[in-house]
């Protein structure tokens, strides 16, 4: 083997040690925690109303709380996706069950969360509001504004 290859080899698995600095399920579980948590920060800070919807005016309380609940899980969701992805590729690459049993709610598509809830209600629609309003937002802001905490009697 000549110097060359032989120094060729060496820089490629320095490289490849460097590229292979892959993250266990712990701590990507810690990564995704600290996104979440800005994600959470950014909607507190962003006071705004919902988009004008006459379709969204025309529902019912119940159906106005479920339409505004997937709304800020669609953008939680989207707001730590890189996080939840680097969460999910971690578990495949570590296996840890108490972090898949913690984390799995993040981790299971958005329709197991809420595809009871949603039924009856167009989803397309939801989608039409969630692109006008696609960002982390105040969720107490949205719920006094709309009138939507519970009734008191």
């Amino acid at each position: 083997m000549s110097v060359k290859q032989l120094s060729n080899i060496i820089i490629l698995s320095v490289l490849a040690g460097c590229s292979s600095t892959a993250i266990n399920s712990q701590q990507a579980a810690v990564q995704f925690d600290a996104r979440y948590d800005e994600c959470e920060d950014l909607g507190i800070q962003n006071v705004v109303d919902l988009p004008e919807s006459q379709w969204f005016d025309s529902l019912s309380f119940s159906d106005k709380k479920i339409v505004v609940g997937y709304l800020y899980n669609l953008n939680q969701r989207a707001c730590t996706k890189e996080a939840t992805e680097a969460l999910r590729a971690a578990l495949k690459r570590d296996p840890n069950a108490k972090v898949q049993a913690c984390y799995q709610e993040f981790l299971a598509p958005i329709s197991e969360g809420f595809g009871q809830r949603a039924i009856g209600l167009d989803v397309s629609k939801i989608l039409e509001m969630q692109r006008q309003f696609d960002k982390p937002f105040n969720l107490r802001h949205i719920l006094t504004t709309e009138n939507l905490y519970p009734k008191r009697s």
